[in-house]
């Protein structure tokens, strides 16, 4: 493997201080995705909406496909496909905005904040190995 360029360290160094500024300790999956990104893995089309107005302005064209995942964000939801924080719909802005509106009820129903949604290209895949691995990472806090 070839030594990373300044240039993709620069940018890793910039989006994890950023991070750091906002006073987070965890990264958004979007942010996941861009940080593999700029090491060079394949990952998918992401945009994050922090506002249902937003929607109305997002060039859907820019995600493949004719259907989309919608992903509630939330740094105080660990389990959101539990809670119906994960939906496929068809990439439309009417059926974006609904499911915009569901998770706002969601959180609310929760008592949690919601930070936004992500909208991400559907990568159709074969559910087992070597096609497709599912990495989960979690810090626990040491008492």
């Amino acid at each position: 493997m070839a030594p990373m360029s300044d240039n993709r360290l620069a940018r890793i160094g910039e989006r994890l201080s950023k991070v750091l500024e906002e006073n987070r300790t965890r990264l958004r999956e979007d942010e996941v995705y861009e940080l593999l990104h700029i090491l060079g893995f394949r990952t998918p089309v992401a945009a994050l909406i922090k506002r249902p107005e937003d929607i109305a302005s997002l060039d859907l064209s820019i995600f493949p496909g004719e259907r989309v995942v919608c992903k509630m964000i939330s740094e105080e939801l660990t389990h959101r496909f539990e809670h119906g924080g994960i939906r496929f719909t068809l990439k439309k802005t009417a059926s974006l905005e609904e499911i915009f509106s569901d998770f706002e009820k969601i959180a609310d129903g929760l008592n949690i904040s919601l930070e936004g949604m992500m909208i991400a290209e559907i990568i159709e895949g074969k559910d087992s190995l070597p096609h497709q691995l599912l990495l989960s990472l979690r810090q626990a806090k040491a008492v």
